[in-house]
């Protein structure tokens, strides 16, 4: 599973690479002796991974039951589209991330 996000990580970075270069595709495949064939099959998948993402702007979340004793204070961030999210102030930083990730894309 390593090498499969090490190799994924390295097309990421190669695609960015090509993206600020200005060179055709297969110039830059040719000075990075890579194969084009590769690089469009990569880019090909990279691409679909981005667009599925962008069309998932759900993710699950589990609900934590809070004690009724005790108050939660909430985070309170109001998107330019007018949605509001409330978030407890107990949440992980982890979690915040992925709200904010998803709001990005709405």
């Amino acid at each position: 599973m390593e090498t499969k996000k090490r190799g994924e990580s390295t097309w990421i970075a190669r695609v960015e690479r090509w993206k600020k270069s200005g060179k055709s595709q297969r110039t830059f495949c040719l000075e990075e002796k890579c194969s084009f064939w590769s690089f469009r099959n990569w880019k090909a998948r990279l691409a679909k991974s981005r667009r599925e993402e962008r069309t998932t702007p759900f993710v699950e979340l589990p609900i934590l039951e809070a004690k009724k004793t005790v108050p939660i204070d909430l985070m309170r961030i109001t998107l330019p589209c007018g949605i509001l999210i409330e978030i407890g102030s107990n949440a992980s930083i982890a979690r915040i991330k992925a709200i904010l990730q998803i709001a990005r894309s709405v």
